[in-house]
């Protein structure tokens, strides 16, 4: 994931706990060790075409 915005610049925009912020972008975040030498990133227009 590319570093543009600090995790508590992210949670107060969306209104939540920036615990809850960085909790979330671990699990869902794939490590290559955990996760057969996948990428280490999250694709953001996947996350902005949810409903």
């Amino acid at each position: 994931m590319r570093a543009t915005h600090s995790i508590r610049a992210i949670a107060t925009h969306l209104g939540r706990a920036s615990s809850t912020v960085s909790r979330e972008l671990a699990r869902h975040t794939f490590a290559p060790s955990r996760a057969g030498g996948l990428p280490v990133s999250l694709d953001a227009s996947l996350a902005s075409s949810a409903p």
